[in-house]
Protein backbone atom coordinates (compact mmCIF):
# COMPACT_ATOMS: atom_id res chain seq x y z
CA UNK A 1 0.00 0.00 0.00
CA UNK A 2 2.91 2.52 0.95
CA UNK A 3 4.49 1.83 -2.72
CA UNK A 4 1.09 2.39 -4.54
CA UNK A 5 -0.45 5.95 -2.27
CA UNK A 6 3.60 7.18 -3.45
CA UNK A 7 3.27 6.13 -7.21
CA UNK A 8 -0.38 7.86 -7.48
CA UNK A 9 0.65 11.05 -5.30
CA UNK A 10 3.78 11.47 -8.21
CA UNK A 11 1.16 11.15 -11.19
CA UNK A 12 -1.33 13.57 -9.69
CA UNK A 13 1.59 16.03 -8.72
CA UNK A 14 2.86 15.92 -12.13
CA UNK A 15 0.09 15.84 -14.39
CA UNK A 16 -1.52 18.96 -13.83
CA UNK A 17 2.44 20.78 -14.72
CA UNK A 18 2.94 19.22 -18.21
CA UNK A 19 -0.59 20.43 -19.06
CA UNK A 20 -0.38 23.89 -18.03
CA UNK A 21 3.36 23.92 -19.87
CA UNK A 22 1.67 23.00 -23.41
CA UNK A 23 -1.96 24.42 -23.06
CA UNK A 24 -1.02 27.82 -21.45
CA UNK A 25 2.49 29.00 -22.60
CA UNK A 26 1.87 32.77 -22.14
CA UNK A 27 0.88 32.55 -18.70
CA UNK A 28 3.63 32.42 -15.76
CA UNK A 29 4.14 29.58 -14.35
CA UNK A 30 4.39 29.82 -10.63
CA UNK A 31 6.51 27.85 -8.31
CA UNK A 32 9.34 27.16 -10.49
CA UNK A 33 12.73 28.68 -10.55
CA UNK A 34 12.76 29.26 -13.95
CA UNK A 35 14.75 31.84 -16.26
CA UNK A 36 12.85 34.21 -17.76
CA UNK A 37 13.59 36.14 -21.28
CA UNK A 38 12.40 39.25 -21.34
CA UNK A 39 12.87 41.88 -24.66
CA UNK A 40 12.46 45.34 -24.41
CA UNK A 41 11.15 47.63 -26.77
CA UNK A 42 13.68 49.10 -29.66
CA UNK A 43 15.94 51.96 -29.72
CA UNK A 44 15.15 53.26 -33.47
CA UNK A 45 16.83 55.66 -36.08
CA UNK A 46 15.05 56.06 -39.38
CA UNK A 47 17.66 57.88 -41.05
CA UNK A 48 18.14 58.93 -44.46
CA UNK A 49 18.58 55.47 -46.33
CA UNK A 50 18.14 53.16 -43.55
CA UNK A 51 16.53 51.91 -39.95
CA UNK A 52 18.58 50.89 -37.63
CA UNK A 53 17.30 48.93 -34.46
CA UNK A 54 18.86 48.03 -31.04
CA UNK A 55 17.02 45.55 -28.39
CA UNK A 56 18.43 44.32 -25.04
CA UNK A 57 17.22 41.26 -23.80
CA UNK A 58 17.44 40.59 -19.69
CA UNK A 59 16.68 37.53 -18.14
CA UNK A 60 14.23 38.59 -15.39
CA UNK A 61 13.87 35.16 -14.34
CA UNK A 62 15.66 32.99 -11.24
CA UNK A 63 17.91 30.84 -13.28
CA UNK A 64 20.86 31.26 -15.77
CA UNK A 65 18.83 31.04 -19.31
CA UNK A 66 20.72 28.90 -22.07
CA UNK A 67 22.35 30.44 -24.74
CA UNK A 68 19.21 31.23 -27.55
CA UNK A 69 18.65 33.73 -30.15
CA UNK A 70 16.35 36.61 -31.33
CA UNK A 71 14.80 36.40 -34.73
CA UNK A 72 14.03 39.70 -36.26
CA UNK A 73 11.20 40.05 -39.04
CA UNK A 74 10.55 43.26 -41.35
CA UNK A 75 7.27 43.35 -43.45
CA UNK A 76 6.45 46.29 -45.75
CA UNK A 77 2.89 47.41 -45.06
CA UNK A 78 3.26 50.55 -47.52
CA UNK A 79 5.90 51.48 -50.02
CA UNK A 80 6.37 54.30 -52.45
CA UNK A 81 9.85 54.56 -54.76
CA UNK A 82 12.35 51.90 -55.71
CA UNK A 83 14.96 52.11 -52.91
CA UNK A 84 12.58 51.32 -49.95
CA UNK A 85 12.80 47.89 -48.83
CA UNK A 86 13.35 45.28 -45.98
CA UNK A 87 16.51 44.47 -45.44
CA UNK A 88 17.09 40.84 -44.80
CA UNK A 89 14.31 38.94 -43.19
CA UNK A 90 14.27 36.60 -41.36
CA UNK A 91 17.52 37.09 -39.39
CA UNK A 92 18.73 35.80 -36.48
CA UNK A 93 21.49 37.21 -33.62
CA UNK A 94 23.23 35.19 -30.77
CA UNK A 95 22.50 35.55 -27.44
CA UNK A 96 24.53 33.77 -24.81
CA UNK A 97 23.70 32.22 -21.76
CA UNK A 98 22.48 35.16 -19.48
CA UNK A 99 22.17 34.55 -15.51
CA UNK A 100 19.84 36.29 -12.99
CA UNK A 101 19.47 39.80 -14.00
CA UNK A 102 21.92 39.64 -16.74
CA UNK A 103 21.41 41.28 -20.14
CA UNK A 104 22.39 41.48 -24.03
CA UNK A 105 22.02 44.29 -26.49
CA UNK A 106 21.34 43.04 -30.26
CA UNK A 107 21.27 45.55 -33.20
CA UNK A 108 21.47 45.77 -36.85
CA UNK A 109 21.50 48.47 -39.18
CA UNK A 110 19.35 47.90 -42.00
CA UNK A 111 16.47 46.61 -41.09
CA UNK A 112 14.97 48.15 -43.75
CA UNK A 113 16.17 50.70 -46.52
CA UNK A 114 14.31 54.16 -47.09
CA UNK A 115 15.09 57.66 -48.98
CA UNK A 116 13.98 59.84 -47.00
CA UNK A 117 13.12 60.31 -42.64
CA UNK A 118 10.38 62.84 -43.16
CA UNK A 119 8.86 63.45 -46.87
CA UNK A 120 8.44 61.44 -50.12
CA UNK A 121 8.61 58.58 -51.21
CA UNK A 122 6.81 57.29 -48.09
CA UNK A 123 7.00 54.30 -46.31
CA UNK A 124 5.48 51.82 -43.63
CA UNK A 125 7.17 48.77 -41.90
CA UNK A 126 6.87 46.89 -38.83
CA UNK A 127 9.68 45.21 -37.64
CA UNK A 128 9.24 42.47 -34.98
CA UNK A 129 11.96 41.11 -32.65
CA UNK A 130 11.22 38.06 -30.91
CA UNK A 131 13.50 35.72 -28.36
CA UNK A 132 13.65 32.44 -28.06
CA UNK A 133 11.27 32.12 -31.20
CA UNK A 134 10.90 28.68 -31.06
CA UNK A 135 9.74 28.27 -27.03
CA UNK A 136 13.48 25.98 -26.80
CA UNK A 137 13.23 27.37 -23.19
CA UNK A 138 10.92 26.43 -20.93
CA UNK A 139 10.21 30.15 -19.11
CA UNK A 140 8.56 31.51 -16.17
CA UNK A 141 6.51 33.78 -18.48
CA UNK A 142 6.55 33.19 -22.23
CA UNK A 143 4.46 36.11 -23.07
CA UNK A 144 7.22 39.21 -22.91
CA UNK A 145 9.53 37.67 -25.66
CA UNK A 146 8.13 39.48 -28.65
CA UNK A 147 8.08 43.32 -29.46
CA UNK A 148 7.13 44.80 -32.86
CA UNK A 149 7.88 48.56 -33.91
CA UNK A 150 6.48 50.60 -36.46
CA UNK A 151 8.66 52.37 -39.21
CA UNK A 152 7.25 55.11 -41.30
CA UNK A 153 7.24 58.56 -42.63
CA UNK A 154 3.39 59.41 -42.48
CA UNK A 155 0.37 59.11 -40.77
CA UNK A 156 -2.87 57.64 -41.44
CA UNK A 157 -4.23 55.50 -44.51
CA UNK A 158 -2.01 55.00 -47.33
CA UNK A 159 -3.51 55.88 -50.68
CA UNK A 160 -5.92 52.99 -51.71
CA UNK A 161 -5.04 52.43 -55.49
CA UNK A 162 -1.95 50.23 -56.21
CA UNK A 163 0.07 50.34 -59.21
CA UNK A 164 1.94 47.50 -60.38
CA UNK A 165 5.34 47.21 -61.27
CA UNK A 166 6.68 45.09 -64.50
CA UNK A 167 8.01 42.69 -61.80
CA UNK A 168 4.70 41.86 -60.83
CA UNK A 169 4.88 43.20 -57.33
CA UNK A 170 2.67 45.33 -56.58
CA UNK A 171 2.68 48.90 -54.65
CA UNK A 172 1.31 51.94 -54.17
CA UNK A 173 0.43 54.55 -56.29
CA UNK A 174 3.23 57.14 -56.26
CA UNK A 175 1.44 60.34 -55.07
CA UNK A 176 3.03 63.48 -53.91
CA UNK A 177 1.64 64.75 -50.43
CA UNK A 178 2.20 68.63 -49.90
CA UNK A 179 1.98 67.90 -45.65
CA UNK A 180 4.36 65.11 -44.80
CA UNK A 181 4.25 64.38 -41.10
CA UNK A 182 7.11 62.30 -39.16
CA UNK A 183 6.16 59.55 -37.28
CA UNK A 184 4.23 59.95 -33.67
CA UNK A 185 6.93 57.81 -32.29
CA UNK A 186 8.87 61.63 -32.10
CA UNK A 187 12.53 62.30 -32.42
CA UNK A 188 15.21 58.98 -32.92
CA UNK A 189 18.28 58.55 -31.84
CA UNK A 190 20.71 57.57 -34.13
CA UNK A 191 22.42 54.49 -32.99
CA UNK A 192 26.44 54.71 -33.63
CA UNK A 193 29.19 52.53 -32.90
CA UNK A 194 31.99 53.00 -30.30
CA UNK A 195 35.00 53.29 -31.83
CA UNK A 196 38.88 54.01 -30.73
CA UNK A 197 41.44 55.27 -32.61
CA UNK A 198 45.05 54.10 -31.44
CA UNK A 199 48.29 53.57 -33.08
CA UNK A 200 50.30 50.35 -33.56
CA UNK A 201 52.84 50.08 -31.47
CA UNK A 202 51.06 51.83 -29.04
CA UNK A 203 54.30 54.49 -28.01
CA UNK A 204 54.69 57.75 -27.74
CA UNK A 205 54.72 59.75 -31.57
CA UNK A 206 58.29 60.20 -33.40
CA UNK A 207 58.04 61.38 -36.91
CA UNK A 208 61.63 59.55 -37.55
CA UNK A 209 59.81 56.33 -36.80
CA UNK A 210 56.86 53.93 -38.68
CA UNK A 211 53.88 53.71 -37.12
CA UNK A 212 50.51 51.93 -38.09
CA UNK A 213 46.69 53.96 -37.65
CA UNK A 214 44.43 51.70 -36.26
CA UNK A 215 40.72 51.11 -36.05
CA UNK A 216 38.63 49.18 -33.27
CA UNK A 217 34.98 48.72 -32.73
CA UNK A 218 34.83 48.51 -29.15
CA UNK A 219 31.14 48.56 -29.19
CA UNK A 220 29.80 45.56 -27.39
CA UNK A 221 27.36 45.22 -29.76
CA UNK A 222 26.71 47.79 -32.55
CA UNK A 223 28.46 46.88 -35.88
CA UNK A 224 30.12 49.41 -37.68
CA UNK A 225 28.44 49.86 -41.00
CA UNK A 226 30.77 52.42 -42.66
CA UNK A 227 33.38 54.94 -41.10
CA UNK A 228 34.95 58.12 -42.58
CA UNK A 229 38.90 58.80 -40.60
CA UNK A 230 40.08 62.21 -41.94
CA UNK A 231 43.43 62.98 -40.99
CA UNK A 232 45.17 67.37 -39.69
CA UNK A 233 48.16 67.71 -39.99
CA UNK A 234 49.92 71.19 -37.92
CA UNK A 235 53.45 72.25 -36.85
CA UNK A 236 54.83 74.08 -34.62
CA UNK A 237 56.29 77.49 -35.72
CA UNK A 238 59.16 79.18 -33.59
CA UNK A 239 61.08 81.86 -34.11
CA UNK A 240 61.52 84.77 -36.91
CA UNK A 241 60.56 84.36 -40.50
CA UNK A 242 57.63 85.09 -42.91
CA UNK A 243 55.26 83.35 -40.64
CA UNK A 244 56.51 84.55 -37.62
CA UNK A 245 56.05 84.09 -33.81
CA UNK A 246 54.79 80.88 -32.12
CA UNK A 247 51.90 78.39 -32.53
CA UNK A 248 50.94 75.35 -34.75
CA UNK A 249 49.81 76.07 -38.47
CA UNK A 250 49.10 73.82 -41.33
CA UNK A 251 51.50 71.54 -43.17
CA UNK A 252 50.47 71.88 -46.53
CA UNK A 253 50.78 75.89 -45.96
CA UNK A 254 54.31 76.27 -45.55
CA UNK A 255 56.96 74.95 -47.85
CA UNK A 256 59.55 72.62 -47.75
CA UNK A 257 57.77 69.82 -45.51
CA UNK A 258 57.35 66.21 -46.00
CA UNK A 259 53.99 65.45 -45.73
CA UNK A 260 52.15 61.77 -44.72
CA UNK A 261 52.29 59.77 -47.94
CA UNK A 262 48.80 58.34 -47.30
CA UNK A 263 45.01 59.52 -48.12
CA UNK A 264 43.98 62.69 -45.22
CA UNK A 265 40.26 60.80 -45.44
CA UNK A 266 39.32 57.12 -46.01
CA UNK A 267 36.28 55.35 -45.80
CA UNK A 268 36.63 51.99 -43.97
CA UNK A 269 33.69 49.15 -43.22
CA UNK A 270 32.32 46.85 -42.29
CA UNK A 271 33.63 46.18 -39.05
CA UNK A 272 32.16 44.09 -36.72
CA UNK A 273 32.03 44.81 -32.80
CA UNK A 274 35.26 43.70 -31.52
CA UNK A 275 37.17 43.69 -34.76
CA UNK A 276 39.71 45.98 -35.77
CA UNK A 277 40.90 47.48 -39.48
CA UNK A 278 44.81 48.52 -39.78
CA UNK A 279 44.08 51.80 -42.01
CA UNK A 280 47.27 52.79 -43.06
CA UNK A 281 50.86 53.16 -42.07
CA UNK A 282 52.89 56.36 -41.54
CA UNK A 283 56.31 56.18 -42.59
CA UNK A 284 58.80 58.78 -42.59
CA UNK A 285 60.16 61.37 -43.31
CA UNK A 286 57.81 63.43 -41.75
CA UNK A 287 58.54 67.29 -41.29
CA UNK A 288 60.41 70.15 -42.73
CA UNK A 289 63.37 70.03 -45.07
CA UNK A 290 66.69 71.18 -44.20
CA UNK A 291 66.70 75.35 -44.29
CA UNK A 292 63.29 75.46 -44.32
CA UNK A 293 60.67 77.90 -43.13
CA UNK A 294 62.86 80.89 -43.79
CA UNK A 295 62.93 81.10 -40.19
CA UNK A 296 64.34 79.08 -36.82
CA UNK A 297 62.17 75.79 -38.02
CA UNK A 298 59.60 73.67 -36.47
CA UNK A 299 59.97 72.92 -32.98
CA UNK A 300 57.28 69.61 -33.55
CA UNK A 301 54.48 68.19 -35.42
CA UNK A 302 50.85 67.46 -34.54
CA UNK A 303 48.72 64.92 -36.28
CA UNK A 304 44.69 64.55 -35.53
CA UNK A 305 42.90 61.64 -36.64
CA UNK A 306 39.06 62.17 -36.73
CA UNK A 307 36.47 59.49 -36.83
CA UNK A 308 32.81 60.41 -38.43
CA UNK A 309 29.44 58.35 -38.03
CA UNK A 310 30.96 56.88 -34.59
CA UNK A 311 31.21 58.05 -30.91
CA UNK A 312 34.81 58.16 -30.90
CA UNK A 313 37.64 60.35 -29.24
CA UNK A 314 40.23 62.02 -31.77
CA UNK A 315 43.57 60.77 -31.97
CA UNK A 316 45.85 63.38 -31.19
CA UNK A 317 49.99 62.81 -31.65
CA UNK A 318 51.93 65.37 -30.89
CA UNK A 319 55.87 64.95 -30.87
CA UNK A 320 56.21 67.81 -28.38
CA UNK A 321 54.87 65.66 -26.00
Amino acid sequence: MGRTFVCAILVFSLFPLTSAAQGRKTQPVLGLALPDLVIEAPVVSDQPGYVSAKWKVSNAGAQTSPASHVEIRCTANYVEGKKSMCGESPRTMDIPPLAKGDSYMVAVDDAAWIESKTAPPRYRFTIVAKVDPSNKIKEANEGNNQVSYTAENFQGPPPAKPVVRPSGTVVPAQKKEPDVKASAAGPLVKVVPHMKLTTDPPTKFDPGKPFWIVLTNIDPAVDAKQITVTMACETEKLGAGPYGGFGFVSCDSVGNFDLPQVDWSTTVGPIPHGKFKALYEIKPPIGPHAGGFGGAGSAGIKLTFHASDAICTDLVLDSTK
